[in-house]
C-alpha cells in the first residue's frame, strides 16, 4: 500500500481544500520540487497530501551510498493511486468539492492513465509537469552532472 501524509493548512477553517501530489518514483524521504510547491499551498490554506508509491525502498549499497530501488509495477502503481483516492472520499477534514492533483515526471502518464480507466473521482484542479524535454533540463544540477557522467562511461 501506498504511504501518504497529510499536511493541513496554517490557517483556514476545515474542511480544507486539498491537492494531492503524486511526486514519481521517490522514496518518501527524499524532497523534490513537488515538495515545494506544496509548502506554498499550505501557506494559502490548502491541505496538502503527498502520495508516496508502494514498492519504492531505500537502502545502504555495496558501496556505502544510499540506494533508492523502484519495483515498477503498473498495476500496483494505479492501485496505489486508487487507494488515495479512496482516503480522502472518507477523510471529514478534506472538501471533496475542492480537490486538486498535482502529477510531475512519470506520474503525470500514470494519473492520465488512471483518469481514463477510473474516473470515480475527478479533481477540480489538475496539473502534470513531465520532463518531455529529457532529464538534462529536468532534475537539480547534482542529478544532471550525475546522468553526464554516466553518459560519458557508456559511450
Amino acid at each position: 500500500m501506498s504511504e501518504s501524509r497529510y499536511y493541513p493548512p496554517k490557517n483556514g477553517r476545515e474542511p480544507y481544500p486539498v491537492v494531492l501530489a503524486f511526486p514519481g518514483l521517490v522514496h518518501y524521504s527524499e524532497e523534490n520540487k513537488c515538495d515545494l510547491l506544496l509548502e506554498e499551498l499550505i501557506r494559502e490554506g490548502i491541505a496538502r497530501i503527498r502520495v508516496n508509491y508502494s514498492g519504492i525502498s531505500r537502502s545502504e549499497g555495496n558501496n556505502g551510498l544510499r540506494e533508492i530501488r523502484c519495483e515498477f509495477n503498473l498495476q500496483k502503481l494505479i492501485e496505489d493511486i486508487g487507494s488515495a483516492f479512496e482516503k480522502i472520499k472518507s477523510d471529514e477534514r478534506i472538501d471533496k468539492e475542492r480537490v486538486g492533483v498535482f502529477a510531475p515526471s512519470i506520474s503525470a502518464g500514470l494519473i492520465g492513465h488512471y483518469f481514463a480507466k477510473e474516473w470515480h473521482f475527478p479533481p477540480r484542479a489538475y496539473a502534470s509537469l513531465s520532463p518531455l524535454t529529457g532529464w538534462d533540463a529536468f532534475g537539480r544540477e547534482n542529478l544532471r552532472e550525475f546522468v553526464a557522467i554516466v553518459k560519458d562511461i557508456n559511450n
